[in-house]
């Protein structure tokens, strides 16, 4: 028989979308079974213990990192590309070998077109945020530390220093971690 759908609670539809697309003509079990799946798989384990989907994620922080990086790092991606000669000039930097400052330039504007995709799904590219994190911090130990320890650590290098800085504080900020660590319940 089928039967009038009661008002769903909207925080019940967090990861299905699909269930307000549903018509109210659908039979009732079929919405029942719906959102008993839409609920499992918005359940994660962490600790022993089920957690919910809504973890604390800093919204504004995590779109503000996205744009950030299209902006920072599209801008020295794009200007590392096209016009390589210039960008060395403008900020100082030795002559490189074109084909390594050319990778670096396409990484970081491959971050930039990432990023442009987690303005549209946030969570889905934090990963994108994770390895911004990783490989700068990496950068900061096993580069700029040594560096300063031998008294070698070269002038032009304060600003990239400042920019990976505030990118590290800000991507600390903005990801979920309790979001990213939670383990998936495959029950």
């Amino acid at each position: 028989a089928l039967r009038r759908n009661k008002a769903l609670d909207p925080t019940a539809l967090v990861g299905c979308p699909q269930a307000s697309l549903l018509p109210s003509a659908v039979l009732a079990g079929q919405r029942r079974d719906y959102m008993k799946l839409c609920q499992k798989v918005n359940s994660f384990q962490k600790g022993g213990k089920e957690m919910k989907k809504e973890t604390n994620v800093r919204w504004g922080w995590l779109k503000g990192m996205y744009i950030y990086t299209i902006v920072g790092a599209g801008g020295f991606g794009l200007g590392m590309i096209i016009i390589p000669n210039e960008m060395r000039s403008l900020f100082s930097w030795p002559g490189q070998d074109p084909i390594t400052f050319g990778v670096t330039g396409s990484v970081y504007l491959s971050f930039a077109l990432l990023s442009i995709l987690g303005l549209r799904s946030p969570l889905k590219l934090v990963p994108v945020l994770l390895l911004q994190l990783s490989y700068k911090s990496v950068w900061f130990i096993g580069v700029v530390l040594p560096l300063l320890v031998a008294g070698k650590f070269p002038m032009y290098g304060i600003l990239h220093v400042v920019i990976f800085a505030t990118y590290i504080i800000g991507d600390l900020i903005a990801i979920p971690f309790s979001y990213v660590f939670a383990r998936q319940v495959d029950r």
